[in-house]
């Protein structure tokens, strides 16, 4: 009978340790497969309840500061609401202030004179919760905490089950955060690059192989041209792993050369034999020669790798049919341009490929004998000093391969860039270097675009500093911090002066406040001009038109602004507005589109008899001023059509009643503000008068 029972336990026992592990295989399972926090934190309660036997499962969730910023809960059957409501609505829980103190899971259960004063504890029926801390290192995500009627075996199990299942999270939990920061740094290091480099982009999609950048976890964050067209029945890639989207895999590839790169910090190479989707739609495999480059910031970090992808299923298609191994690498190099060397350093001399000298103009019998004075021969003097320092150090040790961009003489005399790489292969007993092997890739037109971007730079430099508009670079604070000529001769600062001012310090004392409200509604995109006036170092107001637009300088946001100089136009319009209001004729403006009275000087004020705020703002037509509707509709036919009147007679009303007799001219005139027409009239009632008497 005793027997009898120990079976029954460990069978029950086995059965548990069963579910367990079926459990921790889900979730673990999960983890690999969900990349997304939220989806994963409450598939892990599904699955605990489905798969781990357990009554009801809860996670809180912490971020930055808070004490619990989500709650993730599951549960069996419907008899738990009323405990979800309160886990959703308490944060004061003890399985979250307590289980994040402790290292290993803790057994919660309503007799414990802790748990018993727990809002959640309260509302569960009799049984069992464990709780643990869901961490990795010394960052703590959160707590999960599960729920059963009875222990089915063993509190130890138990413990270890959710202890485990709380690890995993934790480490899944660092792993995406570090993620996604591995992913923000590569972004952020890449948008450094700027404007001056934008011309690399063409170069990378003009590129007729596949190239992919990915992060330290195997994230494609960017490709070229050549793999968005390989990749089209998959799309999108970016965003996800390498060897799900490129080989549908769970995992990486054996060997993978981007992992060997991340690991060693060098470039890697390998042959893989991938599935290729044809332009008809049909599915081939391919063999792709995948070279793995490691992609550094500017402090030297390992921050992702380059992979360079080149489909070689022809050359092992070859490899296969004639077993030459040597042809089919002499057919790749020469289908990329490479030049090959092969120096063996004691004795001096050389091995060079058609390639090699052909990148010069020559021929390999040209170059006859070779030796490595054919190379020293052909560099240019500085970079030979230079690449002579580099060789030194890899053969010391101090540098894993040797790399040089330097100059050597074509046979047409010009001199080209060439990017020599190369590695030794071969050391003696005493560690000197025997053998040597590398590689020759002309970067001619990779340099002259470079030079091109330098001298395009210099030019703007050049015409930023020429120009009569005043030119102002802003930071986002308002910070000046780069300015032209004209800026300093019309202002009365120096260059330094004006770097240690704000730009709101530009304008006089009382236009400031609004300076300030104009800079922000600019910052927000409401504003782009201004037309406040700039004040001098001495007090002098000089009126301006400022055109304001958003952009880039040395890497940081800021404000670009150009100030139009109007001192003259506004002397011009001074003295048009003396002349106007003094004139004996009487005139008026009117703007062009709407006929409205903008100004009348005091001649026809007189003659109208009225007050100029009797017209200002309305329109000849509300003020019944002309009595000769048909003569009135003809003028301004005129005007439209040609952009003038001349010597048109036409009645009009003064405002106390009296007829009067005008002949009036008229053009269309543009001032900064618009589009207006000014008119002048010849008093001639007396003559008209006349003339009817006599009639």
């Amino acid at each position: 009978m005793y027997g009898g029972s120990n079976k029954v336990a460990n069978e029950a026992k086995l059965a548990r340790e069963n579910t367990v592990l079926k459990a921790i295989r889900s979730v673990n399972k999960l983890i690999v497969r969900e990349q997304e926090p939220e989806v994963l934190l409450q598939k892990a309660c599904d699955l605990l309840v489905a798969t781990g036997g357990y009554d009801h499962t809860w996670i809180f969730f912490t971020e930055g500061e808070q004490c619990c910023s989500h709650v993730y809960q599951s549960q069996s059957g419907s008899e738990y609401g009323k405990l979800s409501n309160v886990i959703f609505s308490e944060e004061n829980c003890f399985c979250l202030q307590e289980s994040s103190k402790h290292d290993g899971a803790l057994f919660l259960e309503k007799r414990s004179e802790t748990c018993s004063q727990c809002p959640v504890i309260k509302f569960l029926p009799e049984g069992v919760a464990i709780s643990a801390k869901i961490s990795f290192q010394t960052k703590v995500f959160g707590v999960l905490t599960v729920y059963l009627k009875a222990l089915l075996v063993t509190q130890e199990m138990e413990f270890e089950l959710i202890s485990d299942i709380a690890s995993d999270l934790g480490k899944a939990f660092y792993d995406i955060e570090k993620r996604k920061k591995d992913i923000a740094d590569l972004q952020d290091s890449l948008e450094t690059v700027g404007q001056k480099e934008r011309f690399l982009q063409d170069v990378y999609n003009a590129i007729q192989d596949g190239i992919s950048i990915l992060d330290t976890n195997l994230n494609i964050i960017s490709v070229n041209s050549v793999v968005e067209e390989r990749q089209a029945h998959n799309w999108p890639v970016i965003g996800r792993k390498c060897y799900e989207a490129y080989q549908n895999s769970e995992s990486p590839c054996p060997k993978c050369p981007s992992l060997r790169t991340l690991e060693t910090g060098l470039p890697q190479k390998e042959l893989i034999f991938v599935p290729e989707i044809t332009r008809s739609g049909s599915k081939e495999m391919s063999w792709i020669e995948l070279s793995t480059f490691p992609l550094r910031d500017d402090a030297g970090k390992l921050i992702g790798v380059i992979e360079y992808t080149k489909d070689v299923t022809e050359q092992k298609v070859a490899e296969e049919k004639y077993h030459e191994s040597q042809t089919r690498l002499n057919l790749a190099v020469e289908s990329a341009g490479v030049g090959l060397w092969d120096w063996y350093v004691q004795t001096g001399e050389v091995v060079l490929n058609d390639e090699w000298a052909l990148m010069l103009g020559y021929t390999r019998d040209e170059l006859l004998p070779h030796s490595i004075k054919t190379w020293e021969n052909l560099t240019h003097p500085d970079d030979l000093k230079k690449a002579t320092a580099l060789l030194e150090s890899h053969f010391s040790g101090q540098q894993p391969q040797y790399e040089c961009a330097l100059r050597m003489r074509h046979k047409e005399g010009r001199w080209i860039w060439v990017l020599d790489r190369g590695k030794v292969i071969e050391w003696d007993e005493n560690h000197k270097p025997v053998r040597m092997a590398g590689t020759h890739v002309d970067i001619n037109a990779l340099k002259q675009a470079q030079l091109t971007l330098a001298e395009s730079e210099a030019n703007f430099r050049g015409f930023f500093e020429t120009i009569d508009d005043l030119f102002v670079v802003a930071s986002l604070d308002g910070r000046v911090l780069q300015t032209n000529y004209a800026y300093e001769a019309k202002l009365g600062y120096t260059q330094s002066e004006l770097q240690q001012m704000k730009i709101v310090e530009l304008h006089a004392e009382q236009d400031r406040e609004q300076a300030t409200r104009r800079l922000m509604e600019i910052i927000k995109g409401i504003q782009t001009f201004c037309d406040l006036s700039l004040c001098t170092k001495t007090g002098t107001l000089i009126p301006v038109e400022t055109r304001i637009w958003m952009g880039t300088w040395n890497q940081e946001k800021v404000m670009f602004g150009i100030s139009k100089d109007l001192s003259e136009q506004h002397a011009a319009l001074e003295l048009f507005e003396k002349i106007f209001e003094h004139n004996p004729s009487p005139m008026a403006l009117t703007k062009l589109e709407n006929s409205v009275f903008v100004n009348v000087n005091q001649s026809l004020c007189k003659l109208l008899e009225c007050e100029k705020a009797d017209v200002i703002g309305k329109t000849a037509v509300e003020l019944n001023f002309f009595q000769d509707e048909e003569v009135f509709l003809d003028a301004k036919k005129q005007l439209r059509e040609n952009g003038a009147i001349s010597n048109m007679c036409l009645r009009l009303r003064t405002q106390n009643g009296t007829l009067r007799y005008g002949n009036f001219s008229g053009e269309i005139i543009k001032f900064q503000t618009g589009s207006f027409f000014l008119t002048t009239m010849l008093d001639i009632t007396e003559q008209v008068e006349a003339r009817l008497a006599l009639h």
